[in-house]
């Protein structure tokens, strides 16, 4: 968004997608339109099929094809930049093909231990292998254990490392239930007045890491930045599923007035930081979590933390194979939680909490991006997932 607002022509490949499959692909901002995205598909079709026998059953994974596709657009539409955002891990994912002007890699935290390993250090491993030699890493704030690994790769491989945490500062932040203000100094550069339509005090870490790669960018005489540019830039993003507020008029079944919250969280970290959130800008509120979840994530560990922080579960099914059956979530959740009610559907689930609910409170839909999208689509908000800034 930042580099957009100084005029450059930027790419986005982002993983997975809300409400339409297109999300994943945006120039400036805006998804690519469903004719680019059906020659597009065409094109790799016509690509494929021309490879080598041997070659096509390389292809495995819906992921790859995406990629691949990613690609394709942007060889068509020739931006200026290009952010790719991996799928999982780093060393052996397929947009690791790329040598990047920038690495950056945010928190790591135990998500995909299944292929990634079961600690942080074997999962920094991991992603430390988007580091790559004598190209700068950013790194945002870490975990000790993964810090050392990330570190020590970045030494070996001779890759300057921007410390995110330590380059990027803020002050005079000023949080609602909507949005931050702030002002910050990056690289010794004072900013004031900035603002994201972004809450939660877990944002200002990306915010950090980004600032951090357009500085570091810029010390490598890559982009020229404007202070002006960055304040537009941050202030026009909006990215719809991350602790977002849903308009409870836009959702077909009336809600007695509560506070609807959406968030894709589908880890205990993440769970957590979207807890305290809540208590952070809705301190007196209680909390009924409808929680989807796929089988191969910590389903056990993200119950755990919700155990302590709500009176109501609903566990619920959403249109994934992968969807953890809401019964047995059910059967999972701690016996502290005062109801633990599972339905097969989102939207049933709904219309059971529309005469239990109080008006003061807080219903967040969790566990899943697929889950928030499902919701989006009920509150008739699909456009507003289209364009981001």
């Amino acid at each position: 968004s930042v580099l957009s607002a100084h005029g450059y022509r930027t790419g986005l490949f982002t993983s997975p997608h809300l409400v339409s499959i297109r999300e994943r692909f945006r120039l400036d901002g805006t998804a690519v339109s469903h004719t680019d995205f059906s020659i597009l598909v065409d094109l790799l079709k016509h690509r494929i099929d021309r490879l080598k026998p041997e070659l096509r059953k390389g292809y495995r994974t819906t992921f790859e094809l995406m990629t691949a596709l990613a690609f394709l657009y942007f060889e068509k539409m020739h931006p200026d930049w290009v952010v790719l955002e991996t799928g999982m891990g780093g060393r052996l994912d397929c947009t690791n093909v790329v040598t990047p002007e920038i690495s950056i890699v945010t928190r790591i935290d135990l998500d995909h231990t299944e292929s990634l390993g079961t600690t942080l250090e074997s999962i920094a491993n991991e992603k430390a292998g988007i580091i790559k030699a004598e190209k700068p890493v950013v790194i945002g704030a870490q975990p000790g254990e993964a810090m050392s690994v990330l570190l020590d790769t970045a030494l070996r491989r001779r890759s300057p490392v921007v410390d995110a945490a330590k380059l990027v500062s803020f002050k005079k932040v000023v949080k609602n239930r909507t949005s931050m203000s702030f002002d910050a100094k990056c690289f010794g550069h004072e900013l004031s007045e900035l603002s994201v339509n972004l809450p939660g005090s877990f944002q200002l870490e990306n915010i950090q890491s980004a600032l951090a790669a357009l500085y570091q960018l810029e010390a490598q005489n890559l982009i020229k930045l404007d202070n002006q540019m960055i304040k537009e830039g941050l202030e026009r993003l909006n990215l719809s599923g991350r602790f977002m507020s849903i308009p409870v008029p836009r959702v077909t079944i009336p809600l007695n007035g509560v506070k609807l919250l959406a968030d894709g969280a589908h880890n205990p970290v993440a769970a957590r930081v979207v807890c305290d959130a809540i208590q952070e800008l809705y301190p007196d509120a209680p909390v009924t979590v409808i929680l989807g979840v796929a089988g191969n994530k910590d389903v056990q560990g993200i119950l755990d933390v919700f155990s302590s922080y709500v009176h109501r579960l609903i566990p619920v099914r959403y249109d994934n194979p992968r969807a953890t059956d809401p019964g047995l979530v059910a059967e999972l959740a701690d016996t502290s939680i005062n109801e633990v009610h599972p339905f097969n559907d989102l939207e049933s689930a709904l219309r059971y909490l529309h005469s239990k609910t109080a008006r003061d409170e807080v219903i967040l839909v969790t566990g899943s991006i697929y889950l928030v999208g499902d919701l989006l689509k009920l509150a008739n908000l699909e456009d507003e997932c289209l364009n981001i800034y």
